[in-house]
């Protein structure tokens, strides 16, 4: 029989280690009359958040009001809620990219990158909406049309 040979100590399986998933800390609402989905709120310590908090332009930040147009290139006008979170959520620390409309604004469209990240004990300790947040992106499986909020 073939001998087999063990294998050099210098070459070890490669362990990946899942992270967990997470949103970018931002509450949509679909507005009724129209097809726009609009932010209605940030949460403390999520992406969205931290990167308002640190940015040079605040001109290019997300805030409250401001109209989500497309997720990483793809046109969400036609979606529902549920589907829009679906590509928002992803592995901490990958990245997603939102197109924003601000109306009346220079500019009056820009597009964002986020850092997915899980907020810190002492932002979910300070800010009780943190920890509804992160209940609710773990029991959000309602994909029904009449979804008029969600977390993403």
């Amino acid at each position: 029989p073939a001998s087999y040979e063990r294998p050099s100590p210098k070459f070890r399986p490669l362990v990946t280690v899942a992270r967990p998933n997470v949103g970018l800390g931002l509450r949509l609402e679909r507005t009724s009359n129209v097809n726009n989905v609009h932010v209605q709120e940030i949460v403390r310590g999520f992406a969205a958040d931290l990167y308002r908090s640190t940015a040079r332009d605040q001109n290019r930040t997300i805030r409250e009001g401001d109209i989500v147009v497309a997720v990483d290139n793809y046109p969400i006008d036609e979606m529902e809620l549920h589907d829009i979170q679906q590509l928002t959520v992803g592995e901490e620390g990958t990245y997603c990219t939102l197109t924003m409309h601000r109306p009346g604004s220079t500019p009056a469209y820009f597009d964002i990158t986020l850092q997915r990240t899980l907020p810190t004990s002492q932002d979910v300790n300070r800010d009780p909406h943190t920890t509804e947040y992160l209940n609710a992106l773990t029991h959000s499986h309602d994909s029904s049309n009449s979804l008029r909020a969600i977390h993403l």
